[in-house]
């Protein structure tokens, strides 16, 4: 609806029928207009003259004066009569209503039921209307004794046809309560009465507790886990008016300790000369359908798990919660909260113990939180929290609760785990009054967390929008790399500490962006893992590294081994080594030329998936070697498991090995590991002599980094090979 004017804001609604009447209240009320109501003509001419409106919507027939009236009596009134006039009505209509509505000044005569929005777009119409002509309009056409004489005709014409309806009506009861008693004597339902004072007088084969209770006092027991306010709210006031009530479900005790609930309705009992005398009541046993209904109800909106709402129940609360936030004014913000390693954990102990750390993980959020919000579970590993009516010093405190809480062990399976979390937050409205873009931006801003070692925490901002479309483009122009011709690959050296002779080389791809110019790999390779094109660009690398060894050959350059950087999805792909097999074949070069490196992760995410994998590759020669070594979750139960050829060290124990104590003995216990089960052992990021010496003396197989050479481009090799000489 286009913007009210100041001028354009009261509307007056003339409705005997209370339901109609709050129906249209609420409607013009949450289109900002201010809502008069009157139950009958006098009362809305008396309103209107009081304050007159800038509108009026009416019925036709209704108790005291009628709709036409009351339209008649306010065209009369020289103040009143140019107020646009809207009859909205269903009741015994025809075509002559419309015309004689119109005769009398009315400028709509709309029939009931109708769209809101069809009936707002039909004001906004008279609105326009009255604003361009409003002298002269909506008077009526016809003088004051033939608008009488059409007024009784229509009035008597719309009272004849109500009672000929009461008399069908009459007859339809009759043989409805014919009906109902003869259902009555073979019905399993309860039946009541009451007297005047709603004192339960009589009752069948009910619980005999009920009598003698007063049906107000039954209000206590009321049943709704939804809306208890507003159920036990509506029967009273059906009580108080004496109006018939539906489906109202009591929840008891009954003298023999049985919980029971009973759905039971209830319909006025009025004498000839219209004074209540009481109520008849039927009831049913419904404590199976209830407590089925809130099982089904709790299966299909709060995880199994861990009885926390889940993502369906989320999304319908956020929702609720917006709106709240909308109306009252107040923040709202938003946790997205992601277990850190929980793969690695659930893959390591078992899915078993996974459930046994996330049930145990929802209970220490919980105790974090002192806030009665809304926390959820919508992911193996993801939680959400609402935070309502909260400030952003609010969350700080229940975030670092948060983080407290994971400090502490969790005690799974009789084993110590130590885990942490990361958390996204985003506040409404600052950063979006949509629930879509906030879970987005929270979860944006976990990522962020995340990224900046776990166990951390950061709110949404606009940079992390920006990160989100770099990424988005760089992945957009990662997938025409190959075809651009953008990529290649640089080598480096792997020497034998002990001989000082090449043992191989190791291929690093590099990417030649042609706007942004070299892509750093470790900003590209994270991209193509999330996209999954990781394995394509595998697959490239295969292919160049078989066309390089076969360059190499005919120049007579011998490189013993070109070992190959494969990702963890990749391995897992059973289809590798059908990869492997296609990329050599026909090359005239051999499988035992190929080194294939995977990481110590690799194995951790699923050690059983890729064994045959690995086994097979073993079988045909290639070299396998577990890089990154000593940076995950290690295990001895993985390393006998596969038949890996080597372990390379992790540059981040070899920049310290020289100086620090600490980072010696991690290098020395690697390397008796792989001596013990038969590995030899690699060192990465070798830059010093002390380095090199020091990974000699506790002898080391091979060593890489800087000290030897830099990576290099294939053409640059020959040179390298003829003029080096052993620093080692």
């Amino acid at each position: 609806m286009n913007k009210i004017t100041e001028q354009f804001r009261t509307v007056l609604i003339a409705e005997d029928d209370e339901n109609s009447r709050v129906l249209l209240e609420n409607m013009l009320a949450s289109n900002g207009y201010d809502v008069l109501c009157a139950a009958n003509g006098q009362e809305a001419l008396a309103l209107a003259k009081a304050n007159p409106p800038a509108m009026i919507i009416s019925d036709i027939l209704m108790p005291v004066m009628d709709g036409y009236a009351f339209c008649r009596a306010l065209k009369k009134d020289g103040k009143l009569k140019h107020i646009p006039f809207i009859f909205y009505t269903a009741t015994y209509t025809d075509k002559t209503d419309q015309i004689f509505a119109f005769s009398l000044g009315a400028d709509r005569f709309v029939l009931k039921p109708t769209e809101m929005s069809e009936l707002m777009a039909i004001m906004n119409e008279v609105f326009e209307i009255h604003k361009k002509c409003s002298i002269g309009s909506g008077v009526p056409i016809y003088s004051d004794s033939k608008l009488e004489f059409l007024h009784s005709e229509r009035l008597q014409n719309k009272l004849s046809k109500k009672l000929a309806e009461l008399e069908y009506q009459k007859k339809m009861l009759h043989d409805s309560e014919q009906r109902f008693l003869d259902f009555a004597e073979v019905s399993e339902d309860w039946f009541w009465e009451t007297d005047k004072d709603l004192v339960i007088t009589k009752i069948t084969t009910g619980p005999t507790e009920l009598l003698a209770r007063k049906l107000t006092d039954l209000a206590t027991k009321i049943s709704n886990q939804s809306y208890p306010g507003e159920t036990c709210s509506k029967y009273l006031k059906a009580l108080e008016r004496k109006h018939e009530f539906q489906d109202v479900v009591l929840s008891f005790t009954s003298t023999h300790q049985q919980s029971l609930s009973i759905r039971f309705s209830g319909k006025p009992i009025f004498n000839q000369s219209n004074q209540f005398e009481g109520y008849r009541c039927v009831g049913a046993d419904v404590t199976e359908i209830i407590a089925l209904i809130r099982k089904v109800e709790h299966l299909t909106t709060y995880d199994g798990l861990t009885g926390l709402p889940n993502r369906p129940c989320f999304w319908e609360r956020l929702d609720l919660a917006i709106n709240r936030a909308e109306r009252y004014g107040y923040q709202l913000i938003l946790f997205f909260i992601d277990v850190d390693q929980f793969k690695l954990i659930n893959d390591t102990l078992g899915h078993d113990a996974g459930d046994q750390l996330l049930v145990e993980i929802t209970h220490r959020i919980r105790q974090a939180i002192s806030h009665p919000d809304t926390l959820a579970r919508i992911g193996a590993d993801e939680f959400v929290l609402i935070m309502e009516q909260a400030s952003p010093s609010d969350a700080n405190s229940i975030v670092l609760a948060i983080l407290k809480e994971f400090e502490r062990p969790f005690l799974v399976n009789q084993q110590r785990i130590f885990t942490s979390v990361s958390i996204g937050l985003s506040v409404y409205p600052d950063d979006s009054s949509q629930a879509q873009m906030l879970v987005s931006y929270a979860d944006l801003a976990m990522y962020r967390a995340k990224s900046k070692g776990r166990n951390n925490f950061h709110y949404y901002t606009e940079e992390l929008n920006h990160s989100a479309c770099e990424w988005m483009s760089l992945e957009n122009a990662l997938r025409l790399a190959i075809e651009r011709n953008e990529l290649f690959l640089v080598y480096q050296p792997q020497i034998n500490l002990q001989s000082g002779q090449l043992e191989g080389v190791e291929a690093l791809l590099r990417w030649q962006h042609a706007g942004l110019g070299l892509v750093k790999p470790d900003k590209f390779i994270p991209i193509a893992e999330h996209s999954g094109f990781i394995i394509d660009l595998g697959v490239w690398c295969l292919k160049a590294v078989c066309r390089q060894i076969q360059k190499w050959d005919l120049l007579e350059i011998h490189i013993p081994r070109v070992s190959v950087n494969i990702s963890a999805k990749h391995t897992r792909n059973r289809r590798i080594l059908e990869d492997i097999k296609h990329v050599f074949s026909g090359s005239g070069v051999g499988l035992e030329r190929l080194g294939i490196e995977i990481t110590e992760h690799t194995l951790v995410e699923g050690v059983d998936t890729i064994r045959e994998t690995l086994e097979e590759m073993h079988r045909c020669g290639i070299y396998l070697s577990l890089d990154d070594f000593g940076t995950g979750y290690s295990s001895l139960g993985y390393l006998k498991r596969i038949p890996v050829n080597e372990l390379k060290i992790d540059r981040s124990f070899i920049s310290g090995i020289a100086e620090q104590d600490y980072d010696t003995a991690i290098v020395k216990a690697i390397i008796a590991l792989g001596q013990t089960l038969g590995m030899r052992v690699c060192a990465e990021g070798v830059e010093t002599l002390e380095q090199s010496a020091t990974l000699k003396a506790l002898q080391c197989d091979f060593i890489q980094g800087f000290l030897i050479a830099e990576p290099f481009k294939p053409e640059e090799i020959e040179n390298w090979l003829s003029n080096r000489e052993i620093t080692v």
